[in-house]
């Protein structure tokens, strides 16, 4: 009987010690799966917050751009009202180039746009979680 008694009492320890080691284990995977998760939610938001502060500076970028061209388009239709005809051909291709440019910033900028509205969507939807 003590025999019985003892092998009983070490499959049960043995049991008990298995059980024990599986759910440190399992504790020590969940930590490392929340710990992994926390990281890259702290990722994405670096990511979000690097990608706004890029479009930010884009825009300001362009918007400097457009205000450039437009002084000189001011000036060019200044010019182009005091200047005799024969030099209007020139100042009139002058304000053709200007005004493509101008619409072509323009888009970017409408691009610019829409790139900050997906972002904020991309930050409202990363917040809510």
């Amino acid at each position: 009987m003590c025999l019985s008694q003892t092998k009983h009492d070490i499959e049960v320890s043995s049991r008990t010690y298995s059980k024990q080691a599986g759910n440190y284990q399992y504790e020590k995977a969940l930590e490392n799966m929340k710990n992994s998760a926390e990281n890259s939610e702290r990722s994405k938001m670096r990511s979000l917050n690097e990608n706004f502060e890029l479009n930010y500076a884009r825009k300001e970028r362009l918007e400097s751009k457009l205000k450039k061209l437009n002084e000189q388009k001011i000036s060019l239709e200044n010019k182009l009202s005091s200047s005799p005809e024969k030099n209007s051909s020139t100042f009139n291709q002058k304000l053709t180039q200007i005004a493509t440019s101008i619409a072509e910033i323009n888009e970017k900028l409408i691009q610019n746009e829409k790139e900050l509205e997906a972002l904020q969507k991309q930050y409202r939807e990363q917040n809510n979680k």
